[in-house]
């Protein structure tokens, strides 16, 4: 196949095809409470490392220079998106055909075994010859990936942060309100459920601090009003969502002070600039081993021997100035 036959093949099936993963479409309808905040920060600090797939560029050691070309043009399609996948799932299955790779759907192959021993089969084996299956380190030994590894933590983020949520929501206090009773009844005064209903239907649209509703609240009866703060349970709350990022960074071997949701002011590794250079280099030293065990170790195996550059790698400098 010539080569602008080949990239002409890429760019069509590129340019039709919308893949949607993972979980439903934002519709505006999450319930406070619900709010997936751990996976939303399970993401962000593996994207640190997967963002820096996009600075990579391949060079051909040995081996088929047509294989090569095919590799290097999956991995600049398909990088960033294959090791999201991989930190998400634990495994791609990649899948080889006359038109070079492609990433597989669970519904274009067949596997057998679980965990350890996943091997994939192609179900159209017309338009697939073999599929190649890449997986992370954490796969192969626990037999689940990273983000099902991790899971106890990212629960933790969400119980914490929804529960931070709530509290704001609240305007930081809960009110508590029981009819009082007349000094001269021996028995309290009881509300019926249609007069509670109505009386906090009544306080919940008209009184608050929005400019539609009312500063003045006036009842029907005398209220005996307790007020339990919410604050006071959503002091810890930082305290805990550092403690499980920080968790989740230790797993992905992100650098804590590269996580912007880390508070900056109060963490001591981001006290001076040489703390942020060391974050820097260890960011990019945990990506290059995630590289190499990745997409070097695919290249080994099609019988190429590649190495790479990476745009923008900071370079440490010795004591006495030199690279």
């Amino acid at each position: 196949m010539k080569i602008n036959d080949y990239i002409l093949r890429l760019f069509r099936r590129g340019t039709n095809k919308i893949t949607a993963h993972y979980g439903q479409f934002f519709s505006g309808d999450w319930n406070i409470g619900q709010l997936p905040f751990g996976r939303f920060c399970f993401v962000s600090i593996s994207e640190l490392l997967t963002n820096l797939a996009n600075d990579v560029t391949f060079r051909h050691l040995s081996g088929d220079k047509i294989d090569f070309f095919t590799f290097n043009a999956f991995f600049r399609l398909n990088g960033q998106f294959v090791l999201n996948r991989l930190f998400l799932d634990g495994y791609v299955v990649v899948g080889k055909s006359n038109a070079g790779l492609q990433v597989l759907a669970e519904n274009e192959f067949s596997k057998q075994g679980e965990g350890l021993s996943l091997y994939a089969y192609p179900n159209d084996r017309r338009k697939f010859t073999e599929c190649y299956v890449l997986k992370t380190q954490t796969f192969q030994t626990q037999g689940m990936s990273d983000f099902q590894f991790c899971y106890p933590f990212v629960k933790y983020l969400d119980n914490a942060l929804n529960a931070s949520n709530t509290t704001l929501e609240r305007l930081g206090a809960f009110v508590v309100a029981s009819p009082k009773s007349a000094s001269n009844l021996p028995t309290p005064i009881t509300l019926t459920k249609t007069q509670k209903d109505e009386l906090e239907k009544e306080i919940q649209s008209e009184y608050g601090s929005l400019s539609s509703q009312k500063s003045i609240m006036v009842l029907p009866r005398e209220m005996d009003f307790n007020i339990i703060s919410l604050a006071q349970l959503d002091v810890k709350t930082s305290d805990r969502v550092r403690m499980a990022i920080l968790a989740i960074c230790d797993k992905l071997k992100v650098p804590a002070n590269q996580v912007a949701i880390i508070d900056a002011n109060s963490s001591k590794s981001l006290s001076n600039g040489s703390e942020l250079r060391e974050g820097d280099f260890n960011k990019y030293q945990s990506f290059e081993r995630l590289l190499n065990d990745t997409f070097v170790r695919m290249a080994n195996d099609m019988g190429l021997k590649v190495d790479y550059d990476i745009y923008n790698k900071p370079i440490r400098e010795t004591s006495n100035g030199s690279n």
